[in-house]
């Protein structure tokens, strides 16, 4: 088969799942759903994903990890590690302000992943993600205790944990709608409490954007 039909055949399989699995959830999305909203038989589904659990996966991943490659090409440049994590609040301020999608397929990859064991795939691939930005977000403070920039007694892996505990909070609170309203003047108050809690002063012009 050509390999640019295979490729626009996948993408609209994910397309489709991505639209169903945000409106209905996982649970009660069928292939036969897909298949439709794809406009493809449900056999040929299968060409391209061994099973309705293997297409959430490889759709989770496939956000996921472009999220990943987004914040790594906006971190790229020598910069502190406080206006990093400024840098870094930013992006997932703008994701909120402009498309929840992606955090309610995350909370429905969370939900699916507990109903799974922990040896199956949706467990695994969830861990995997979380160590990967814990690992990301620690060697950054890392980097600014090697610097002098973060306060000695900071323990990078633990500040990493509530920095990620904090933003999947907030995002839980953007897409329930409840809680403060996550607008700048929010921004500007998580980024100093951030950045004070990591003893980082003066913050830096980053705050401030």
């Amino acid at each position: 088969m050509d390999t640019e039909l295979v490729e626009s055949r996948r993408k609209a399989i994910l397309d489709a799942a991505m639209a169903l699995f945000d409106r209905q959830g996982y649970a009660s999305t069928t292939i036969d759903e897909v298949a439709a909203a794809a406009g493809i038989s449900k056999g040929s589904i299968y060409n391209y994903f061994e099973s309705k659990q293997d297409l959430f996966t490889q759709l989770f991943n496939q956000a996921i990890l472009q999220d990943e490659a987004d914040v790594d090409a906006l971190l790229a440049g020598p910069m502190s590690a406080g206006r990093k994590l400024c840098m870094m609040l930013d992006y997932w301020y703008r994701g909120v302000a402009t498309d929840l999608k992606i955090g309610r397929l995350t909370l429905e990859f969370w939900a699916t992943a507990a109903r799974d064991t922990r040896s199956g795939a949706l467990a695994e691939n969830l861990h995997a993600a979380y160590g990967r930005w814990i690992g990301r977000i620690g060697r950054i403070i890392q980097e600014g205790l090697d610097r002098g920039e973060v306060d000695r007694t900071v323990i990078p892996d633990d500040h990493a944990t509530l920095f990620l505990g904090l933003i999947h909070g907030l995002m839980l609170h953007a897409i329930l709608d409840i809680g403060s309203r996550v607008d700048e003047r929010f921004l500007a108050s998580m980024k100093q409490s951030v950045l004070g809690g990591l003893g980082i002063r003066p913050m830096p012009d980053a705050v401030q954007e």
